[in-house]
């Protein structure tokens, strides 16, 4: 049984391994430095370099340096014409951020994230919505 058990434990700790290489290795993964604040799904993050990859066809993972973020539901949109660098798209609600959607450099779509609860308040509130948009880096 022991046996058994240690097999398991190697084969997802080799798993995990793969999936971590396969993410960090994703060619669809974008580079940005975002200099504020800002809210993706129910998490607040800060400012900083993050990296912004595919997970899947239904889920954006997001993190910084250190590998802390989160991962978050998204669906597919469809843009006017391909982008030379990949950017992420804020809407803004006074001073607050909220990931809105993200585009690769490949092909003409992207990804348009689900309104978090937070954004949905601000929104009925009737705070004026503006637009921000950062280029990821080459």
């Amino acid at each position: 049984m022991k046996k058994q058990a240690w097999h398991l434990t190697a084969f997802l700790g080799t798993l995990l391994l793969a999936t971590a290489a396969v993410g960090q290795n994703n060619p669809a993964s974008l580079r940005v430095d975002i200099p504020f604040s800002f809210v993706v799904g129910d998490r607040t993050l800060p400012a900083g370099r993050y990296f912004v990859s595919n997970h899947g066809e239904k889920t954006l993972h997001i993190v910084d340096a250190h590998n802390r973020g989160t991962f978050v539901l998204a669906f597919m949109v469809d843009g006017n014409s391909p982008e030379s660098s990949g950017k992420l798209v804020f809407y803004r609600y006074g001073d607050n951020y909220f990931l809105a959607q993200v585009w690769g450099t490949s092909g003409r779509q992207g990804k348009q994230l689900f309104k978090s609860s937070a954004e949905k308040e601000w929104a009925h509130r009737g705070t004026d919505k503006e637009i921000a948009v950062l280029r990821a880096a080459n």
